[in-house]
């Protein structure tokens, strides 16, 4: 009896240990993938709010003032487009900053795009300057001075000189954010449980001027952006609007965005209690309810 008593006993401590071990387990697996959906978010906020801060940077050029006053030369007109077979997408530089509505409509060089997914696209100059002579042939440059600029490709002559004194040869930088499916090893969709996984991808300038993808981060399964338009030229943002409603992309002041994060694999058992995220001037239901899901925004103000 005494053998038996003292069976039951070690069974009733080993299944109490085994309950707080899996329960351990459990909610070890539930913070390590709400800590990976957070850092992807931050991650992917970060990457877009840092080019935000450098839109319309153009070294030491006031474009705005040499765009009146015809001092741009070189450029290609901005017209809602992006070939994925030129170099004519990089030098649209008269728009430092653009969008697309729930849409890559008009932007060939965006492939799976995501449907109901907003397109963000920014420009500026790099910093630091570089002698086109001594570049790849075909990279995209802003060839500034203080008042006037030409935009052209390596090697140098460019179409015309500079009557004002150069201040420097700046790398041309265009970036359209979007999202996409996440691809793996050979170029194929990853998904995880039958379940195709999203990813923010960017299209940037190649080292010719051609539009050419890049994979960010995966998990990001919605960005919306509203763009803060300053109507009376006072530098603060008076309303916000998505990128339908934007006239004159010149006046916007502000960029707020949201991301919506979720992880790459479903778990069992969870259903998301959020069935509707809203996303400035959308409402968004995922279809899939298994998912942990992060949702990060934020505004920045255009510095340039």
């Amino acid at each position: 009896m005494e053998l038996l008593v003292s069976v039951a006993l070690a069974v009733l401590v080993l299944s109490g240990l085994a309950q707080i071990y899996a329960a351990s387990k459990k909610s070890f697996e539930i913070q390590t993938t709400l800590s990976r959906v957070q850092d992807t978010a931050r991650y992917a906020f970060d990457i877009i709010s840092d080019d935000l801060r450098r839109a319309g940077y153009w070294g030491m050029l006031d474009m705005q003032t040499a765009i009146a006053n015809g001092n741009l030369s070189g450029d290609v007109p901005p017209n809602g487009s992006c070939p994925s077979s030129n170099n004519s997408w990089g030098l649209m530089v008269r728009r430092r900053l653009f969008g697309l509505n729930e849409s890559s409509t008009g932007y060939r060089c965006i492939t799976e795009h995501r449907a109901g997914t907003d397109v963000l696209v920014v420009r500026y100059a790099s910093a630091e300057t570089h002698n086109p002579n001594f570049d790849i042939v075909g990279r995209s440059y802003l060839f500034a001075a203080a008042l006037e600029a030409q935009v052209g490709t390596a090697p140098l002559p460019f179409p015309r000189p500079l009557s004002d004194t150069i201040t420097g040869y700046h790398h041309l930088r265009a970036h359209a954010y979007y999202v996409t499916k996440a691809h793996g090893t050979g170029g194929q969709p990853r998904s995880c449980e039958g379940v195709q996984i999203p990813a923010l991808a960017r299209e940037h300038l190649s080292s010719i001027g051609f539009p050419q993808r890049e994979e960010l981060v995966t998990g990001v399964e919605q960005l919306q952006v509203l763009y803060g338009v300053d109507s009376d030229g006072d530098g603060i943002a008076n309303q916000y609007q998505n990128a339908d409603g934007v006239a004159d992309w010149n006046q916007v002041a502000a960029v707020r965005f949201w991301l919506l994060v979720r992880d790459e694999c479903p778990e069992s058992g969870y259903t998301d209690p959020v069935t509707t995220y809203v996303m400035g001037d959308k409402n968004y239901t995922p279809s899939q309810t298994a998912f942990r899901r992060y949702l990060y925004s934020g505004t920045v103000a255009l510095r340039n």
